[in-house]
């Protein structure tokens, strides 16, 4: 389900996470495990990518290598020149660079001269994307069953192991993060923590609000509902599939025509024909992590409870199945009227003022000549 959900966030992704979502309450406030994507403004309410001007320092990480007919495409990862630089405020579970040839935007990728460099200037280009496991709490109201949700709050979750440099290094490296409130049925209630084991407060936290791994450490214990955690192995999973899709999977343009490419399906959108900027960078991204985040809400093992506003009955009606009897219900009376309006008007009636109707003689015979 999560592949498959992949494979179509990069192709046909959802409008936004809940839109593959089966909604049964009136109202309710979501806490709900998603992905985000690093914004550039350092807010997390809105999904981005990056800034254009904004480098990083270090080695490259996953290299992608789009439409480049004219560098090696499996050379050595480089490490990109010293620049300003940005931390980001999340603790990413996959990063990929991409490397592209494109065009300038105002250039028309159908132009048969797409491929002469002296007509249309080619330039490299380079990104930077990361998805990264976080807590998002959703406001949603239902008004005669048409949902509408609003995102209220993103938290990044946090490596447990905070010197770790991802997933695959690090054996058992979970990401965690342990609130100070939750929603419980609709309403934000408290976490009551101790400073000692309790039956209503097991687990152990460490300072920086993640699971705790060194007990001689000052520790904090937590309610179980009070603690969000991606495990291991679904985080490795997720980064090896992740990775299997973008670590050194180039898409190929053998003549420099930016229209012509062969590679993965999925490279294909995120490079649009060597338009590519950073706006439709971050709508890939974004439509990549609403499917991820599509698939576990709709896994869930729970119900979100709220409360409702306004109780209604509403009976819906399907026509289709009713038209065909009511029809026949309307022909038999309207047969019904028109054999006593004959029976009247002949000399049956006023001998034995008698009259019988069926409307299966009028299916299968029709009427006669006389009541045309």
């Amino acid at each position: 389900m999560m592949a498959a959900a992949m494979y179509m966030g990069t192709i046909d992704p959802p409008i936004n996470p809940s839109s593959n979502i089966a909604f049964e309450c009136s109202r309710y406030w979501l806490p709900d495990l998603s992905w985000g994507m690093p914004a550039d403004n350092s807010s997390y309410a809105e999904a981005d990518v990056g800034q254009d001007n904004l480098s990083t320092s270090g080695p490259a990480q996953s290299l992608v290598a789009i439409a480049n007919s004219h560098w090696k495409m499996m050379a050595p990862k480089k490490v990109l020149e010293n620049g300003p630089g940005f931390t980001p405020d999340f603790d990413a579970l996959f990063t990929f660079d991409a490397l592209m040839l494109k065009v300038n935007s105002s250039c028309s990728v159908m132009d048969s001269d797409i491929h002469f460099t002296e007509k249309y200037e080619k330039h490299p280009w380079a990104f930077r994307a990361s998805l990264y496991p976080c807590i998002k709490t959703y406001g949603s109201t239902i008004t005669k069953s048409m949902p509408n949700e609003i995102l209220v709050s993103t938290l990044p979750l946090r490596r447990t192991n905070a010197s770790a440099t991802e997933v695959t290094t690090t054996a058992n490296l979970t990401y965690s993060l342990a609130t100070d409130s939750i929603l419980v049925d609709g309403s934000w209630q408290r976490c009551q923590v101790s400073d000692h084991f309790t039956e209503s407060a097991p687990v152990p936290i460490s300072v920086n609000k993640t699971l705790q791994l060194y007990p001689d450490e000052p520790t904090t214990w937590y309610p179980a509902d009070c603690v969000w955690m991606l495990d291991y192995v679904p985080a490795l999973a997720l980064n090896q599939f992740l990775s299997w899709m973008y670590d050194e999977s180039p898409l190929l343009a053998i003549t420099s025509n930016t229209v012509i490419t062969s590679g993965s399906i999925w490279l294909k959108p995120l490079y649009r024909n060597g338009t590519a900027d950073i706006d439709s960078v971050a709508e890939y991204i974004e439509g990549l992590a609403n499917a991820m985040t599509a698939i576990i809400r709709q896994r869930g093992s729970g119900r979100v409870l709220g409360t409702v506003q306004v109780a209604q009955t509403c009976i819906h009606v399907k026509w289709a199945w009713v038209s065909l009897p009511a029809g026949l219900v309307g022909v038999t009376i309207l047969l019904f009227a028109c054999t006593i309006q004959s029976c009247r008007r002949s000399s049956l009636w006023d001998s034995t003022r008698s009259w019988r109707c069926s409307s299966l003689a009028l299916l299968f015979h029709g009427c006669d000549d006389q009541m045309r």
